[in-house]
């Protein structure tokens, strides 16, 4: 059982390419990993040079992510 803190591990092991390979229009696991860690790992959609979060509204984020995953 996961706890609250063990959160960081929940997603399974993925093959992380840098961001600028992600399709536009296609769900993407994105990160962003610099000097600061790791953090804001989630999914999100591509259209053009912004990102957007793949519910119907797709609203857009403030970040641009390093790293995408799409398996």
């Amino acid at each position: 059982m996961l706890r609250a803190m063990d959160c960081r591990y929940a997603w399974p092991v993925r093959k992380w390419h840098p961001i600028y390979t992600a399709p536009e229009g296609v769900r993407v696991v994105t990160k962003i990993d610099d000097a600061n860690g790791v953090r804001n790992e989630t999914i999100l959609v591509r259209q053009g040079q912004a990102w957007f979060t793949p519910n119907p509204a797709g609203v857009p984020v403030g970040y641009q992510p390093t790293h995408g995953s799409i398996s």
